[in-house]
């Protein structure tokens, strides 16, 4: 089943982990090893947590040294706009680590109008929003500046969708974060918390609550909870699934029946795909959701109305 010539939106993704190996590796002039996790291991005593620090240890190992270079931003901007334009995506929101910005020693402003100029060059007529992206990890009172002086930059207002809090659920508690995402929400933004992962469906209905969420990125153990689901199916709070990505790290199981997102879908909970880390994990919108119909989770006519789901 082939799902290209359907305008899509992805709505979780990374922009500096978007763009293709290939792309990267000739942008750059340098090559880079695929991403190879718990899939690849006999170990079976390995926990999910053990994948998220592999995946850590790549981006330090591999991504990191980049960010030294002048062009990293232009690069990986370009090469995830070229990507999402090969799989059709007319609506992308890519999380952008303010931190990898601060660290860039960038001015927000600067970011924002060479992001834009990607854009441009690529297509623009794509609709992107970018997601204010927070690590747990950060400093509470360097992101608020950061974000202040991001939508405080002339392009703001035409690039900025939203902020997304992520990295190790149980790095920081939601209740940190409350004031950034409070004055988020006071600016119109969309609130997105990578939640659900791994944790509890206690953790997700908590960011819920606490942070007043409008979107989910990954929410996958929602599914464990009937009445989190009928909670999130009354608020219609979207949850941006990776499929794909979910496999490898083994955040959930999906060789189950009834699996995962066929409970989503039954219980009435909005949800997208989305491709996470292209970079990473190689799998666009269009693969995972021909291989979801492929396995019987869903109809094309089923999965045709996800992917054109806030389209």
């Amino acid at each position: 089943m082939n799902f290209r010539e359907i305008p899509k939106k992805d709505a979780h993704a990374h922009l500096f982990l978007s763009g293709s190996r290939a792309r990267f590796e000739k942008l750059f002039q340098t090559s880079l090893p695929p991403f190879r996790t718990l899939e690849h291991s006999q170990a079976q005593d390995k926990k999910p947590s053990d994948a998220i620090r592999q995946l850590n240890r790549w981006i330090h190992e591999h991504l990191r040294p980049l960010l030294r270079r002048g062009d990293f931003l232009d690069f990986t901007s370009l090469a995830a706009f070229e990507q999402a334009r090969r799989d059709f995506v007319v609506r992308f929101e890519p999380s952008v680590s303010m931190s990898a910005i601060d660290l860039m020693k960038i001015p927000p402003r600067e970011a924002l109008e060479r992001i834009e100029s990607a854009r441009q060059a690529v297509d623009p007529l794509m609709d992107v929003r970018l997601d204010l992206g927070i690590s747990r990890r950060d400093s509470k009172e360097r992101q608020m500046e950061l974000v202040h002086e991001f939508l405080d930059a002339p392009l703001a207002k035409s690039l900025i969708g939203g902020i997304d809090l992520y990295d190790v659920e149980d790095a920081s508690p939601p209740e940190e974060w409350r004031a950034i995402f409070a004055l988020a929400r006071s600016c119109g933004l969309r609130l997105k918390a990578h939640v659900g992962e791994f944790g509890s469906p206690d953790s997700i209905r908590r960011h819920v609550e606490i942070l007043d969420l409008d979107e989910i990125q990954h929410g996958i153990q929602a599914v464990q909870d009937s009445y989190l689901l009928q909670c999130l199916a009354q608020r219609r709070i979207v949850l941006n699934v990776a499929p794909e990505s979910n496999r490898v790290l083994r955040a959930c199981r999906f060789d189950v029946s009834p699996h995962p997102l066929r409970i989503l879908y039954d219980s009435g909970v909005l949800f997208t795909i989305s491709t996470d880390d292209f970079l990473l994990f190689d799998a666009d919108i269009s693969a995972q959701g021909a291989a979801l119909v492929d396995l019987g989770v869903f109809s094309a006519e089923e999965m045709r109305g996800i992917l054109t789901h806030g389209v």
